[in-house]
């Protein structure tokens, strides 16, 4: 299974608790919804996992120990949160994995690129309703 960061900056496959990819073209609505309101409230629990991936092997290559290089890199990005060029919701957006669950979540309820319009409601006391009642 593909890290987290990994898995973001793809747009065709989520990893479900249990390992398991799951298409994202064969998900529910609700199912879409639910992981992009997941994804959202994690914006900044994402961006620190994308930097300790960046950061962790260079501290380490730089001859630090992995629990010194752990502690190194919180201090370094609570520093940074303070000046972030944008912040991290900002940048969660532009992940490829978002975008497509965007898209996906407005396509729904369409038809080759058509609006599916829901269907009519009959009012109780219409003239077709009252046709009906009188059939039975």
């Amino acid at each position: 299974m593909p890290s987290i960061v990994d898995t973001l900056e793809q747009d065709e496959w989520w990893y479900a608790q249990d390992g398991l990819p799951v298409r994202l073209a064969d998900m529910e609505l609700e199912y879409l919804e639910n992981l992009l309101a997941y994804l959202r409230r994690g914006a900044d629990r994402l961006w620190r996992h994308r930097l300790w991936a960046e950061l962790s092997p260079l501290f380490v290559r730089l001859g630090y120990g992995r629990r010194d290089a752990a502690q190194l890199i919180a201090e370094t990005l609570d520093r940074w949160s303070y000046s972030l060029p944008e912040p991290p919701e900002a940048w969660l957006e532009r992940r490829p994995l978002v975008a497509r669950l965007q898209h996906l979540i407005l396509e729904y309820g369409t038809l080759e690129g058509e609006l599916v319009p829901e269907p009519a409601a009959v009012e109780v006391e219409s003239p077709l309703w009252r046709a009906l009642e009188r059939g039975r």
